[in-house]
């Protein structure tokens, strides 16, 4: 089982080693899952035996789709973890936009690989108000779209990330500290490992 994780600084991990992928890479060894990380990049994966990502710093969505979407997709993975959204939030007056573009992307992944399970990460709490108030509404409409998605039988899930992540699993810059990441890692442990059985009993 091919499984990209594709985003922005936080797929990247920034300011914690390997971010989410290392302990993500544990739990899923440890479970016995037979798979492999994908993806083009290997920065930031310090001993991992499977080091390879798409986490791009500071990466709009709209960038995400145009420069890095392709050449991950040529990867053909079986799951895509899909965090991104927080950097068009910072530069948008409306979440609604940053919905859009989420959407558009989440779509293309769906028409170039119908088959692959896209699992989508609520954006985590930002602790300015009105940032904060753009983050909620940005969930609001992601779950939305998700639950628009199921109804037409797509394989689209969502983890509800923003209540996963503790405000002190959030460091002074806004990103997941070591915690964070590690309560990251869980959820989405969780989701692969129920795709993965799925997958299992269908054979």
């Amino acid at each position: 089982m091919r499984i990209l994780s594709f985003g922005d600084g936080v797929v990247l991990g920034e300011g914690s080693s390997g971010g989410f992928r290392t302990p993500l890479e544990e739990h899923l060894l440890h479970a016995g899952i037979k798979f492999e990380f994908v993806g083009r990049r290997t920065e930031n994966s310090y001993r991992m035996k499977y080091p390879f990502h798409e986490g791009w710093s500071r990466a709009g969505l709209q960038y995400l789709r145009d420069e890095c979407l392709e050449p991950a997709l040529a990867f053909k993975p079986d799951i895509i973890l899909l965090y991104a959204g927080a950097e068009d939030l910072r530069d948008i007056p409306d979440a609604g936009i940053a919905v859009a573009r989420y959407q558009k992307m989440v779509r293309a992944v769906n028409e170039a690989l119908p088959a692959c399970s896209i699992i989508c990460s609520q954006l985590i709490t930002n602790r300015d108000y009105h940032a904060e108030h753009k983050v909620k509404k940005f969930n609001t409409g992601l779950g939305t779209f998700v639950e628009k998605a199921a109804k037409k039988n797509l394989p689209i899930s969502r983890i509800k990330m923003h209540s996963i992540v503790k405000d002190e699993g959030i460091n002074d810059l806004g990103m997941p500290n070591g915690g964070g990441y590690s309560d990251m890692s869980l959820a989405w442990f969780h989701a692969i490992e129920e795709i993965y059985r799925r997958s299992i009993e269908q054979q």
